[in-house]
């Protein structure tokens, strides 16, 4: 036989495929496959923002503190819980108010979703290297968090893994 180029065509040989039933199978697989690991991810990934926005308050804390010193004036990190936020102010003097910083720390940061936060709605840093001790909880609904914890006086802030 000759095709319309002019090319001999082989006889019909069986061709190595996958049958629809193969093809299925795979396709079964994979989706439970997909099924059982989405909830393990979902957990993972709530657990890793749990543990971002610990460190972040931590590290806006210690910077805060050391500001403070540097610039002899009382910085405040304020948390608002019922918006799920917070954030870096300082002191005016000359107003006698706390103003939201303007630099890369004087963002509004927010809390995770679904996250249950308690601690007090702000910490004060003043110009002699104290603070105010506090506990910042962060929990998911499954009790796993972080505590983020000042200590006072020129000491760093520590975070701790908790569970419920």
């Amino acid at each position: 036989m000759i095709s319309l180029i002019g090319m001999k065509l082989r006889p019909n040989k069986s061709v190595a495929a996958f049958t629809l039933i193969e093809l299925f199978l795979v396709v079964l697989l994979l989706s439970v496959i997909v099924s059982l690991s989405t909830p393990m991810f979902r957990r993972t990934f709530s657990e890793l923002s749990l543990k971002n926005t610990a460190f972040t308050i931590s590290k806006l804390a210690n910077y805060s503190q050391e500001m403070a010193i540097i610039d002899r004036a009382s910085y405040r990190m304020n948390l608002d819980y019922k918006n799920g936020t917070f954030w870096l102010a300082k002191l005016e003097p000359k107003e006698n108010t706390y103003k939201k910083l303007t630099n890369r720390y004087g963002k509004i940061f927010r809390f995770p979703d679904g996250a249950e936060i308690s601690g007090p709605e702000k910490i004060d840093f003043y110009p002699d290297g104290r603070c105010d001790e506090v506990e910042i909880r962060i929990t998911d609904a499954h009790g796993t968090g972080y505590a983020v914890r000042t200590q006072g006086f020129g000491r760093r802030v520590a975070v701790e893994d908790i569970t419920k």
